[in-house]
């Protein structure tokens, strides 16, 4: 056992840190299955299904029936709500959906760029 005093302390730690990322990585391999995978999909399409929902009853109540109103209704349907719609479409739909789906692809893939053999 006199041997164990030979050795320097971060060989140890290395050899610590090393088996703490073996755990750490046998756990996540059990934990992200492709069966939990698909389950958490489904899930994210179920709360995408409400959140639709909320988005088009808060639509609604936005406009205030203002369309309905003979009075009101050419200058809402032609002022108003084209350009709230205008607005919305393209700054968040086209703009920030695009660019969060962009960045998230290339993270995505250069997460798994290590996964490639090197030099070929």
């Amino acid at each position: 056992m006199e041997w164990l005093n030979d050795i320097p302390n971060w060989l140890v730690g290395l050899f610590g840190i090393g088996g703490v990322g073996a755990l750490v990585n046998i756990a996540l391999k059990k934990l992200f299955t492709q069966e939990r995978k698909d389950s958490w999909q489904q899930g994210l399409k179920d709360l995408a299904d409400k959140l639709g929902g909320a988005g088009y009853a808060l639509g609604v109540a936005s406009s205030l029936g203002l369309s309905k109103i003979p009075m009101l209704s050419k200058i809402w349907n032609a002022t108003f709500e084209p350009l709230v719609i205008i607005i919305g479409d393209m700054l968040i739909e086209n703009f920030l959906i695009r660019l969060l789906s962009e960045f998230w692809s290339k993270f995505v893939e250069g997460m798994k760029s290590d996964n490639a053999s090197y030099g070929s």
